[in-house]
């Protein structure tokens, strides 16, 4: 779990860097939420689930994912830095 939470923490550190509003979900009424709601601009939204290196998101996160993204929000499963860095350009 540590590896995860420093993996998160220097994503939410280098997004808020970029001008992104991120919150993280913690207590939620709907269990398997992602883990980082992003905020940016008008209508820029997307979803993180950041796990360590080589976990996948559970069977319930990605039920919660699959809702999400059939609303139109897009969500992404991080689980290296690398990963990471592929996506902020997509962003």
């Amino acid at each position: 779990m540590a590896e995860e939470s420093r993996l998160q923490r220097k994503i939410v550190i280098d997004l808020e860097k970029q001008g992104w509003d991120v919150t993280k979900i913690m207590l939620c009424n709907k269990p398997g939420s992602p883990d980082l709601e992003c905020k940016k601009e008008i209508r820029q939204i997307f979803y993180m689930e950041v796990k360590a290196k080589g976990k996948k998101a559970t069977p319930l996160q990605l039920y919660r994912h699959e809702i999400l993204r059939k609303m139109g929000f897009p969500v992404f499963v991080v689980d290296s830095w690398d990963k990471y860095l592929a996506l902020k350009q997509r962003l």
